[in-house]
């Protein structure tokens, strides 16, 4: 029998806001669980259901729920305080807009008397699959606006609460303050009641959302409200697990560099050294397919007993000037990515948002009838995973402390700049670091270039791990950001390959200008326009 060993997040909004009003019932319910885990072939050994924004997505006394105000009668309903900055569309009874309708069905199961948190739970244990519960820490969404309904009624009246006053309407600049008391029992008053009213296999506390916490310049000294934080909810977590008489588990959401996490106020090394946890997902902040995942040292701090799984994505951004109107999905990078948490010893793949990969009316939903299949089995099995078309891109980690340098490599000066040093370049060649996710048996490789300018292609020469390369004359029929003018593809011998870290460098001719802004290596075998959007 195959390992089970892809959790599916199943988020804020995705199953309320994408399925009709009859969806709402326990068997609508139910039938969301059995389509990850019911195919024979499914390797989903795990769920979580997402719990709140900064309001409640069931009928929680320690919070008010996200439909607290609404009144689906009021023939005024839609210009209330909470839609009324929203498109029309958005305030009607419309699907996927994020909007009334979202309200509209989760108050339409509160009517109904469903508790659909517990429902999923329960279907998950029908299933042999663990249930889990996640919690966002500090959801940001539409910070920006005051009168939105995402919003609880503390956050609206209580503006001395947020970690700094709105200056530029940036989402995080109204995060609520950790630093302060009634901050941190706030958020705990929904750890003990997810922790009393629901009988789970574990609570993740996902502190991806939104990583921003203190006052600037408070991290450090906030790390031990954290630390309490953490503690607090390990003992909620443990308890739980005795009055349900079996074991229960605290996880938690984490950037995938230790040093940020650290400069954020994780202090991740109390964490191991309390043995407060007992799984960690690894994830980029969102929309980012990260490949050189630092499993090994995560394995240090924490032990072997500490499950580690990593969040692949099918949308990358090589570098943080790429803009939203750039990224497109493309499941040969979550296949890459994927290839590459197994190769590095990752005990699973944790897949966020691709929940809207799933929906038949959705507009986010990919309507390759395989998709569902390689996204419960193929990301969860190396071996096939190794032989599947994928992309092996230059990626960087989004998320850093304030002020931290960014771990960007891209993009690159083909022409050194005068009095440049960096260990990264030697003299003119460029050389950048690709993690291949082990290689292929059976399939060739490449290594593709984009360049934001044309030139002749004699013009680059190109080493594999020391090993030069020759020119291929088609690179492949796969997207990338419209600011790549020119795509350059060179053949690889599968024996110069490393299973992971290449080193690819690059010698263009002297004074050659332009920059490399796009980076990988591709299984190729990859049918036109696979997976993408």
């Amino acid at each position: 029998m195959s390992e089970k060993n892809i959790w599916i997040n199943e988020d804020n909004a995705h199953f309320y806001d994408c399925h009709p009003p009859e969806a709402m019932t326990v068997a609508g319910l139910e039938r969301l669980v059995d389509t990850w885990c019911s195919p024979p072939e499914s390797r989903v050994g795990g769920m979580l259901f997402c719990t709140n924004v900064q309001r409640a997505l069931f009928d929680s006394r320690a919070w008010e729920p996200l439909y607290h105000d609404y009144h689906p009668d009021d023939p005024q309903v839609e210009q209330t305080e909470g839609f009324a900055g929203l498109p029309p569309e958005s305030r009607k009874l419309t699907p996927d807009r994020r909007g009334r309708y979202w309200v509209h069905q989760l108050w339409l199961l509160k009517q109904r008397g469903i508790d659909h948190l517990q429902i999923w739970l329960d279907r998950c244990r029908h299933h042999g699959v663990s249930g889990w519960l996640t919690m966002r820490m500090n959801d940001c969404h539409h910070n920006d606006d005051e009168r939105s309904f995402w919003h609880s009624t503390l956050w609206k009246s209580r503006p001395d609460l947020r970690r700094a006053v709105a200056r530029d309407g940036d989402w995080f600049e109204g995060a609520m303050d950790y630093g302060q008391p009634e901050v941190v029992e706030h958020h705990l008053a929904l750890v003990r009641e997810l922790c009393t009213r629901y009988d789970f296999d574990g609570l993740e506390l996902d502190w991806v959302r939104w990583v921003r916490h203190f006052k600037a310049g408070y991290e450090q000294i906030g790390a031990a409200v954290l630390n309490d934080v953490m503690r607090t909810a390990r003992a909620e977590v443990l308890a739980a697990g005795r009055r349900q008489g079996r074991a229960t588990s605290l996880g938690v959401r984490l950037p995938t560099d230790i040093t940020a996490c650290l400069q954020l106020g994780y202090d991740v090394l109390t964490w191991a050294r309390e043995g407060l946890v007992d799984q960690i997902t690894l994830a980029p902040f969102f929309q980012q397919a990260e490949y050189e995942w630092p499993i090994a040292l995560w394995r240090e701090l924490f032990g072997e007993k500490v499950k580690i799984l990593c969040q692949p994505e099918s949308i990358i951004r090589p570098y943080p000037e790429v803009g939203q109107s750039e990224c497109f999905v493309d499941y040969s990078l979550l296949m890459g990515s994927a290839a590459s948490a197994h190769q590095r010893g990752a005990d699973g793949v944790y897949l966020f948002n691709e929940c809207y990969r799933i929906a038949p009316g959705d507009r986010w939903v990919r309507r390759d009838p395989s998709l569902l299949g390689k996204l419960t089995h193929h990301v969860g099995d190396h071996a096939l995973l190794r032989e599947t078309p994928r992309r092996q891109v230059v990626s960087h980690n989004q998320i850093v402390g304030p002020g931290a340098a960014g771990g960007s490599v891209l993009p690159i000066a083909l022409t050194k700049p005068p009095g440049y040093w960096s260990f990264g370049r030697h003299g003119r060649i460029i050389s950048v670091r690709i993690c291949l996710g082990g290689r292929p048996s059976g399939s060739a490789l490449r290594i593709e270039l984009g360049l934001d300018v044309a030139v002749d292609p004699q013009d680059l020469k190109v080493w594999l791990n020391g090993h030069q390369l020759s020119q291929a004359t088609n690179p492949a029929d796969v997207h990338r950001p419209t600011t790549v003018k020119q795509v350059l593809a060179w053949e690889v011998p599968p024996d110069q390959a490393m299973d992971d870290v290449n080193i690819v460098e690059i010698l263009p001719s002297e004074n050659l200008p332009g920059r490399l802004l796009w980076a990988e290596m591709i299984v190729i075998g990859l049918p036109s326009g696979l997976g993408q959007r």
